[in-house]
């Protein structure tokens, strides 16, 4: 590859964002779709932002890293995004933008840290300031937190996805391929009536991006702006465990997520503690 090959690079200094626009093209055609490509460049421009090619360092990729781990990332899905950000500073390297490309940090088998997700007053105080501040990202997250959805397939979701007569909105474009419905709460289809109106579907005039700067203003607001974990992802996390919680079992909630594989459920099982109770109280009618 030479210079030739490179688009037109924007003035110097360039930033984590800036690189992303010029160069997520590269990307075009390699093993995924576009929009797969697409979406994990703009996830990385999303969270390094504004900081300069220059001053990134081996510490903001552990960071970010972190915050893969705590979006409930796959090893496989890090190790893919990592790949990404690596051969984007290497054409930045190449193009004369940045001297050197910082160390990438290697990723085998991800051990996942406590699992995290929003108790009840948290979520109170969560949901009152998004509702102060922005409240169509608060409706939004109301919605997450009571269908579990991944934050890019309630963004994605179309007002003909949505039954009411059933009760249900059901998913065509998933992370996995496929088709899926999930019951709506009473407290999740107040969410939609408060959406009715926007253009194309009931999120999709929210952006990713708004979504996570409404987040974090909010997240900071609470007291909760040094817990990384605290991502929109989990918002699905909380769906889950609180299901586990009151007793649910892995398979209709691995069903209600859109797990293909059980495993992937199995992070949750530690909660269903009811199981383990019922099971232990068997040896007490003894013979």
């Amino acid at each position: 590859m030479t210079n030739l090959d490179l688009p037109p690079a924007p003035s110097r200094p360039m930033t984590v964002s800036q690189l992303c626009a010029w160069g997520w093209s590269t990307y075009l055609g390699r093993n995924r779709s576009v929009r797969s490509t697409k979406s994990i460049v703009l996830g990385i421009g999303n969270w390094f932002g504004p900081k300069l090619l220059s001053s990134l360092e081996y510490q903001d990729l552990i960071d970010w890293l972190d915050h893969l781990r705590s979006a409930g990332d796959k090893p496989s899905t890090i190790r893919r995004k990592v790949g990404t950000l690596s051969g984007l500073l290497k054409r930045a390297q190449l193009a004369g933008f940045i001297s050197r490309v910082p160390a990438m940090p290697k990723v085998t088998g991800v051990t996942r840290g406590r699992l995290r997700w929003l108790s009840e007053p948290e979520e109170t105080k969560l949901l009152d300031h998004l509702m102060a501040t922005s409240p169509d990202v608060g409706y939004l997250v109301v919605f997450l937190l009571d269908t579990g959805m991944r934050p890019g397939e309630a963004l994605a979701l179309r007002w003909s996805d949505v039954f009411p007569e059933r009760g249900v909105v059901t998913l065509y474009a998933t992370k996995t391929d496929r088709e899926r419905s999930v019951p709506l709460t009473a407290r999740a289809r107040a969410a939609l009536e408060a959406m009715h109106g926007k253009i194309g579907g009931p999120f999709q005039h929210i952006s990713i991006d708004k979504l996570n700067r409404a987040w974090n203003v909010s997240r900071r607001a609470i007291g909760l702006g040094d817990d990384a974990q605290v991502v929109p992802y989990v918002c699905r996390h909380t769906f889950a465990s609180r299901l586990a919680q009151r007793g649910v079992s892995l398979y209709t909630i691995g069903t209600l997520l859109g797990h293909t594989n059980s495993a992937t459920t199995t992070i949750y099982a530690h909660l269903a503690t009811h199981n383990l109770r019922a099971a232990v109280d068997t040896l007490e009618n003894r013979p």
